[in-house]
């Protein structure tokens, strides 16, 4: 009666009490991968002229070329993600890629599955490389099922295999991992965490190697299976379940197979019995029916994720690239201006210094000329007095010429040392200031580094494109490189040369002849003394306050000059500084905007993927979507939609959705995403606006514990989420 009530005819049940509580699904229309792929294309193609504009609005500093560079290559991945999403088959079959190490069974089972000839079945040595097979599925059940066999990505196959393989591994819907019953190698724990970054799930096929071409082999298999597969499976799958936990991968399935045998029951067994006898011995029925479960849950949410993921995936990479470039722009035009600051004070004190060290001793030069005026002898002839005043301006001359030289070659070691220092500072600066962006500083970024393998542009590329204080460093090349030193040598020369040439030899001679007729006659000897002493005194007197104010005033301009080098390197500098400030809303410009791409885009897939899994209210509700590969999809939901997503969980999502309340602060949004994803205890160490930091109560693979981290700050945009545990090291970021 309750049933007939509500409308609702099944049996009671989770659905039921489901459609109870929240109303009967509505019926909504299904995004297809068709849609799909038009806004994908669209999208792909916008950020890719995005990228490419705001690369052509920045500065062409040197500094900064590596800016330009690393949002040309972004560009051009996006453009080429646009391009082959444009062109992609989306009625194409269910992809499975067959993945694992060489000599592991890949090519029998591949044969088996695809009804070859045995062809490539080998000895196990390595192929060429990009040596991969695609074949339709001729096994019934999965003719609609395409198998893509790939290199093997053990230690001994070749890098450029291994690529290969994962080059197809992006694409797959599912992908089969081949093992055989040996101990797994760490090269296959890196194979499946790097397929876990991909969010792919895993069905593993547990290859016994027992060779049946032998007969007692053979007769063990079809009699007594259990000799021939033997073995503890959990003792063989531990070490790959460690490391799909490690990277929080998607295990969907074990089934425990032997391929050789499906192989030979196929095309090496003339008897039908016996043929079928291996087959069904070879237990590769249960591998087909994983596939099979998996194709029919989630073929067409797993078409919706690789329209979508041919152009997130070089969104997420350009997008973690704008993360970094958005930081390191912003900490360099800090640093620089810091740098010019310091320099420029730095610098204007050393010239002040030289210019008193210059003065001080052109005055006591010229001071040292009047005491050698005060004690002259008086008796001397004026020829021998010019004579030895010729002397005593060329040792002068001397004097001023070496103490400014050795002013001029102090002043240039003390600027050279500033701007030294400068750099140096500047790469403590940037040690301290970008410590942490290539592995743990940005959420995006981490995304991006295990999509490109840790590659691409990093921040030593942009500190080695400003290494040597490429932003200021003409300072050294201004100040010390020549025009300054050459010009007050110049100088001080010229002053000097008047001061040769200017002893009036004439008007002298004319007052002392007149002198000498009164002092014969009419005064003493020590009158005669006196007056002579002050003739000497004022004539020589006038001529050295001369001397040295024409010195002062070439010193002058000479500072002056330094001085305006180092303001007009001053300005370079600024300049550069505001090439930095440019730089950094350019860049902080594009992190906007790529925000706000990608969110639409993983809005529009997980709205396709509820509404396909059968939930179509909640695919209207939500509001907002962060999917990251390998954890899942934080959604936001109101209300009655919040308690629905929390009490029935949709079961046939090929990503984990995790609720988190609509209109939260970044802290609680943080707190809700990392509580959505654990079962486990948790404890509330702080929480705040902006931060949160949980404590486990129970161990956590630190893959899972990372991916989580990254999800909750990807979601919540938090300033800092931090997760402890009782037996694991802590991952903050």
């Amino acid at each position: 009666m309750a049933n007939a009530l509500y409308g609702i005819s099944r049996a009671p049940g989770p659905q039921w009490a489901r459609e109870v509580l929240c109303g009967v699904e509505p019926v909504v229309q299904r995004s297809s991968p068709s849609d799909l792929r038009a806004h994908v294309v669209s999208t792909g193609r916008s950020v890719a002229d995005l990228l490419t504009g705001a690369a052509a609005r920045i500065d062409s500093n040197e500094s900064l070329t590596p800016v330009v560079d690393a949002l040309i290559a972004a560009a051009a991945a996006v453009d080429d993600g646009a391009r082959q999403a444009a062109h992609d088959d989306v009625a194409e079959p269910f992809r499975v890629v067959l993945m694992g190490s060489t000599m592991a069974g890949k090519s029998s089972l591949f044969e088996y599955l695809t009804g070859g000839d045995g062809a490539r079945v080998g000895d196990g040595a390595p192929r060429f490389s990009r040596d991969s097979m695609e074949r339709p599925i001729t096994v019934e059940g999965l003719e609609s099922v395409v198998l893509v066999d790939v290199p093997g990505v053990a230690a001994f196959d070749a890098p450029e295999d291994r690529e290969e393989a994962f080059r197809q591994a992006q694409y797959a819907d599912l992908v089969l991992w081949t093992q055989s019953t040996t101990a797994a190698q760490e090269e296959t724990g890196r194979a499946l965490e790097r397929l876990a970054d991909l969010g792919k799930p895993l069905v593993v096929a547990l290859n016994c190697r027992s060779d049946v071409t032998n007969p007692l082999n053979r007769i063990d298999l079809l009699q007594e299976p259990e000799r021939i597969f033997g073995g503890d499976v959990e003792e063989y799958m531990r070490p790959i379940e460690r490391y799909l936990a490690r990277a929080a991968g998607r295990y969907a399935g074990l089934a425990k197979i032997h391929a050789q045998a499906a192989c030979q029951a196929q095309f090496a067994v003339d008897d039908p019995t016996e043929a079928e006898q291996l087959r069904s011995a070879s237990r590769v029925v249960d591998l087909v029916d994983l596939i099979r479960a998996e194709q029919d849950a989630t073929a067409t949410q797993r078409r919706l994720v690789r329209v979508a993921d041919i152009v997130r995936v070089p969104l997420s990479v350009a997008h973690g690239l704008a993360d970094q470039l958005a930081t390191t722009t912003a900490s360099q035009e800090v640093a620089a201006e810091r740098r010019r600051v310091a320099v420029g004070r730095k610098s204007g004190r050393a010239v002040d210094d030289a210019a008193l060290v210059m003065k001080t001793a052109i005055r006591r030069s010229v001071e040292a000329r009047r005491r050698w005026v005060a004690q002259l002898d008086v008796d001397l002839k004026d020829s021998t007095i010019n004579d030895l005043w010729r002397d005593e301006v060329t040792s002068l001359n001397a004097e001023v010429r070496a103490t400014v030289s050795q002013a001029r070659d102090r002043l240039r070691t003390s600027l050279s040392s500033i701007v030294a220092d400068a750099d140096a500072e500047w790469a403590r600066t940037a040690a301290r200031e970008f410590e942490g962006l290539d592995g743990g500083g940005s959420a995006r970024w981490n995304l991006a580094a295990k999509i490109i393998g840790h590659g691409g542009l990093t921040v030593a590329a942009l500190l080695g494109g400003a290494k040597g204080g490429a932003a200021l460093g003409g300072v050294v090349g201004t100040l010390i490189g020549g025009p300054p030193g050459t010009a007050i040598g110049a100088a001080i020369g010229g002053a000097v040369g008047v001061l040769v040439g200017g002893f009036a030899s004439g008007a002298k001679a004319l007052r002392s002849g007149i002198n000498k007729i009164a002092d014969s006659w009419f005064r003493s000897k020590k009158d005669v003394h006196a007056r002579r002493r002050r003739q000497l005194t004022d004539q020589f007197g006038p001529l050295l306050d001369d001397v040295e104010a024409s010195l002062d005033t070439q010193l002058a301009n000479e500072i002056e000059a330094w001085r305006g080098a180092i303001a007009d390197e001053d300005k370079r500098a600024a300049a550069s500084v505001e090439a930095f400030e440019a730089a950094t809303r350019v860049v902080y410009g594009i992190q906007t905007s790529l925000s706000e791409t990608v969110a639409e885009l993983d809005l529009r897939l997980t709205r396709g993927l509820l509404a396909e899994a059968g939930r179509g209210r909640l695919a209207g509700a939500v509001t907002r979507a962060t999917r990251l590969r390998g954890a899942g999809i934080a959604v936001d939901l109101a209300g009655d939609d919040l308690t629905e997503a929390i009490l029935y969980p949709p079961e046939r999502l090929v990503e984990t959705l995790t609720p988190v309340p609509s209109s939260s602060s970044r802290g609680i949004t943080a707190f809700h995403v990392l509580r959505g994803a654990t079962d486990g205890k948790i404890t509330v160490a702080s929480l705040t606006r902006d931060n949160v930091h949980l404590h486990l109560g129970s161990p956590v693979p630190d893959g899972v514990l990372s991916t989580w981290r990254d999800l909750a700050q990807l979601h919540s945009g938090a300033d800092a989420v931090r997760l402890t545990q009782d037996a694991a090291e802590e991952i903050a970021s």
